[in-house]
């Protein structure tokens, strides 16, 4: 019996070193050093190194053949509503370079959220900040919306995790305005810059986009109502965003880790879940009148893909959502075409 037991142990033991040594080199394929690939290897499961192991490494390509005709599938998709959208896809283990189609800056409405999380989580790596550091809400920053924060939870403290995970789970927008005013304006806009997020600016906080102001006229004090310049974004900026953290080269390893757990607790799955329910989707959604958004990080049995699609001025909610899903389904396909199945 000691004798089964130990040629057993032999055994699950050179199928960890196997494992991990394909692990090691499935992480030198994906673009980490040397230095990087035992924090990426502490920072995933077993589970998650077996599951990317199992399918073969292949070399990327710059782009994927089929690149070139997606602006005419698209087309023929989307008939007269092509225009309406804008497109980023990346299948991130096979090309270098993403799909972009009609990217632009444009009003991201909560997609905005993601980056306010990509620089909460720089303060936390940079010992700035602690995610379970108490946040106390500012009636200013209370505002109604999406979320479940009210003017009842002022007497409240949440921890900087709570907050990320109801900005981007649930995508309130009292939470989001607590994390801006901990953050500071400038210093996101400044992050925004240094990496590289140039269609990307925060012009003003969730719901707070009309300022109320006095000024003094003759003997009469009068009020003054300034409306502040939109946020926005683009598909390639949040593309990027989301590839970065696929990869874990975002902010860290373990700060990317993070994020994509939040990501993967999103509530609303009105659109890219209910096309794709046996994927895993780490994603968030934007919503304003007009406009409706949707981008995440696909996980999928024979492989991953990032895609995010920005519509505004839809000809109706839910012809956007069906939009979408096909888009979804499409590029799901060429996925698995790319992959020779």
């Amino acid at each position: 019996m000691g004798k089964v037991f130990l040629r057993y142990l032999a055994a699950l033991l050179a199928l960890l070193l196997l494992t991990l040594e394909a692990g090691v080199a499935r992480f030198i394929g994906e673009g980490y050093s040397l230095a990087e690939i035992p924090e990426a290897l502490r920072a995933s499961s077993l589970g998650d190194v077996v599951a990317a192991t199992s399918r073969p490494l292949r070399p990327k390509v710059s782009r994927g053949a089929d690149q070139e005709k997606m602006p005419r599938d698209l087309q023929v998709l989307l008939e007269e509503r092509s225009a309406d959208y804008s497109v980023y896809y990346l299948r991130p283990d096979l090309e270098i370079e993403p799909f972009l189609y009609n990217s632009r800056a444009q009003q991201p409405a909560s997609m905005i959220k993601l980056f306010v999380m990509a620089k909460v989580m720089e303060e936390v790596r940079e010992g700035r900040m602690t995610l379970e550091e108490p946040v106390g809400l500012r009636r200013e920053d209370v505002v109604g919306g999406a979320g479940k924060l009210t003017i009842y939870d002022l007497d409240k403290t949440f921890t900087v995790r709570e907050l990320l995970e109801l900005m981007i789970d649930t995508s309130d927008n009292t939470a989001t305005n607590a994390l801006i005013t901990k953050l500071g304006m400038t210093a996101i806009n400044d992050y925004l810059s240094k990496e590289g997020y140039f269609d990307t600016k925060l012009n003003h906080k969730m719901m707070l986009q009309k300022v109320e102001t006095t000024q003094k006229v003759g003997k009469r004090t009068k009020k003054v109502i300034t409306t502040q310049a939109d946020n926005t974004s683009s598909v390639k900026d949040v593309g990027r965003l989301l590839t970065r953290i696929y990869k874990h080269e975002c902010v860290g390893v373990a700060e990317d880790d993070v994020m994509l757990e939040i990501l993967k607790k999103q509530e609303d799955k009105t659109c890219f879940n209910a096309a794709l329910p046996d994927w895993q989707i780490a994603h968030k959604t934007g919503e304003i009148s007009g406009l409706f958004h949707d981008g995440g990080i696909f996980y999928g049995p024979d492989g991953n893909f990032v895609l995010v699609i920005f519509c505004e001025h839809y000809a109706g909610r839910q012809i956007a959502i069906e939009d979408m899903q096909e888009m979804a389904w499409y590029f799901a396909a060429r996925l698995t075409d790319m992959m020779g199945k």
